[in-house]
Parts: structure tokens; sequence; C-alpha cells
């Protein structure tokens, strides 16, 4: 069991430890997968990263910053800003489902396409995609949703094993002595 003297030693390093790693968060990470259900062409899937500001907008939800990812294999270069060519957007992320409203958000792709995934109602979503010519995807589907950790809770967990490691080492060595 450790003495008084090491766990406050510990409480300290903890502490020290968190303050050192840890920063007012400045936005949020979420990875989105969509899956079309129907449309064309099938099969459609997207895998999106997006960023988000960390203080509600007037709108109730929260600032899309960027965006990333793929769309059928064909790489995202970029968030297009809002009612990017062929589609009327907001770039807002919402808590609750549906995560993106009827405006939803929108990107861009190599060759001057642009795209859009939006919230039709809980669990419903749709993935259009505009080549100035017209859709080449237009999809209803399915989209999971998961946050990223961010590198500060990253590097806090990995020092908290660091330290409750090497207490746990300190203290079976003081006891074999």
């Amino acid at each position: 069991m450790w003495d008084v003297t090491e766990m406050k030693k510990f409480l300290i390093a903890a502490a020290v430890a968190a303050a050192a790693v840890t920063a007012p968060a400045s936005a949020a990470t979420y990875l989105l997968n969509y899956t079309a259900t129907s449309g064309t062409p099938l099969p459609t899937t997207a895998t999106l990263t997006i960023t988000t500001a960390n203080t509600l907008n007037m709108a109730g939800g929260y600032d899309i910053l960027s965006a990333s990812g793929t769309v059928n294999g064909v790489a995202i270069t970029g968030l297009a800003g809002v009612n990017p060519p062929g589609f009327n957007t907001d770039n807002v992320y919402f808590a609750a489902d549906p995560i993106l409203s009827s405006g939803g958000f929108g990107w861009n792709s190599a060759g001057g396409i642009t795209g859009n995934l939006w919230g039709n109602g809980p669990g419903a979503y749709s993935l259009y995609q505009f080549d100035g010519g017209g859709y080449t995807i237009a999809t209803d589907g399915v989209l999971t949703v998961s946050q990223v950790p961010e590198p500060a809770s990253w590097a806090l967990m990995v020092v908290g094993f660091g330290l409750v490691g090497a207490f746990s080492r300190r203290r079976s060595q003081a006891v074999a002595a």
C-alpha cells in the first residue's frame, strides 16, 4: 500500500500532467460514415471527417469549419462555402439526430465537383453530388456518427497510465526489498 508521502507525490504529478496536456477545446471532430440505401449510383459510400466550432451558433448548432474524406473513393478537397454550386447549404452540425439540417453541409472535390449531405429527419439522410452539368450522385441512406477524441484527451490518458504503472512498479520493488 502507498504511504501518505507517495500518495501526495502521485496526486501532485497527476495534477501537473493534467495541467500540461489539457487546454480549452477549440473544436470537435466527428467521423461520419454514410451508406446509400436507394438512389443512383449504388453502392454509394462516404467516409467524412468534419471539424466543428465548440460554441453554439445562432441556429443552435455548431459551425462546420473543415471537411475531408472520400465519396465513392474520390477525395474531398475541402469544405465548400455556404451554398456551393448546385446546393443550398448551411454547414451546421447539430448534437441531436438529424445531425445535419435540410441544408446540410457542402464540400468540394477535384474537377469542380461539389457535394452535399443533409438530414431529412431522424435517421434519414441524402447525399448528392453535382458536376456543373447535373447530379452524378443522388441517393438516400443512413449515417453513423462517432466523435474523434482530441489529442489532449489521448495524451492525458497515456500520462495517467504511465503514472499508475510507475507507482505500481515502485511499490512492487519496495515490497520485494
